[in-house]
């Protein structure tokens, strides 16, 4: 391919990443040297400014057919325009860093993005134990190549399948190692993101105090970033474990959820918003307020958790309107659905409503923890 096309066709992957990237989204490229005038342009061409020219020094060089054998890559650095973009606050870090090649490895480290991306296919789809043994492969070529960044990234998937398959308290400790790692790399966007989904998992456990309080710190440091999508949906995590606590403040923290989610545009973080305030209603006994804020709600192209909690707020408001036939049909069906894909929460709250008619105080619950209400 000649350096023209080069700059083409890295332009034009960049450009197709812009319209998913929020103002002020990072963007890193590891490039050959020999054509970096024309990745340069390509990155500028693709709607990121280029800012630095990082260097990854490694400690041997690779033999090749140049009059220099070289031993380090550069890494071109820079952001979207049009908004304060992300850094770690580190301002330790400097513009080379020395990290080793492995020696030895079975897998490229192509490889393994090639693998994680098949993986979080399966995941988007729903298919949890396609996705599973691919994020596992993918964490021993992290591994195994020393990719530090990418294993905290893999491990954060695994975990968060563990939960969704109905197993928090395996999550758990998985979530821990991925903030360990996010810590070390001073990634602080991403430790926080973990510190929020381990937050999930303890409210799944019914451990609401120490729920509540990593929670909180998730959206402390958020904060200091100013990631928006992230702040909303954290504010909105944190609305869950209140609301499963049963405190007043819930609606409140659902509510600023809801405003940022319409700010930014996210739609996929409007519905969930809606959604969980159609429980808190419920869990009120305010029927009538879970019917407006449900009525409208398409979960058309949502994931699996948009569309299994939608179907359980539609059972519920079934039962309290007492047509039975009605919300029998819409829990099997959520059961159904929920077996077929593995999401051994839903699964439980599924089985759970086909019973009978719950009382609303118990929904948020019956939902969100993985034990009896009763207990």
């Amino acid at each position: 391919m000649k350096p023209a096309e080069l700059q083409k066709l890295f332009a034009t992957a960049l450009e197709v990443a812009r319209e998913y990237a929020m103002p002020g989204a990072t963007v890193y490229a590891t490039v050959p040297s020999v054509f970096l005038k024309y990745f340069i342009q390509g990155l500028e061409d693709g709607g990121f400014s280029y800012r630095h020219c990082l260097i990854w020094l490694k400690q041997t060089f690779v033999l090749g057919r140049a009059d220099y054998h070289y031993r380090h890559e550069p890494i071109l650095y820079g952001w979207r325009e049009g908004g304060a973009h992300y850094f770690t606050e580190d301002r330790t870090q400097g513009s080379v860093f020395e990290v080793n090649r492995p020696m030895v490895s079975e897998l490229h480290q192509s490889t393994n993005r090639a693998r994680m991306n098949l993986a979080a296919l399966h995941y988007d789809e729903g298919d949890l134990l396609a996705a599973l043994p691919e994020y596992e492969a993918v964490l021993v070529g992290m591994q195994a190549t020393s990719d530090s960044f990418g294993e905290s990234r893999v491990l954060h998937a695994i975990a968060t399948i563990r939960h969704e398959l109905g197993d928090p308290a395996a999550a758990l400790d998985l979530f821990t190692e991925a903030i360990a790692i996010k810590e070390r790399l001073g990634d602080i966007q991403g430790a926080a993101t973990s510190r929020h989904s381990r937050s999930q998992a303890l409210r799944s456990l019914d451990r609401i105090d120490e729920a509540r309080q990593l929670a909180e710190r998730a959206v402390a440091e958020n904060g200091r970033t100013g990631e928006k999508w992230a702040q909303g949906n954290f504010l909105d995590g944190l609305g869950l474990i209140e609301l499963v606590a049963g405190t007043a403040v819930a609606e409140s923290l659902f509510l600023q959820s809801g405003e940022i989610a319409a700010e930014i545009g996210a739609p996929h973080l409007s519905t969930l918003v809606d959604i969980h305030r159609a429980v808190g209603a419920l869990s009120r006994d305010d029927v009538d307020t879970a019917v407006q804020l449900t009525a409208g709600v398409s979960v058309q192209g949502a994931d699996m958790t948009a569309e299994l909690e939608l179907a359980f707020v539609r059972a519920a408001i079934a039962w309290a309107r007492d047509d039975n036939a009605t919300a029998q049909a819409i829990a099997q069906r959520m059961l159904d659905r929920a077996t077929e894909k593995h999401y051994g929460g839903y699964e439980r709250a599924a089985r759970a409503l086909l019973t009978g008619r719950p009382a609303g105080r118990d929904l948020p619950r019956i939902l969100w923890v993985e034990r009896d209400p009763a207990r």
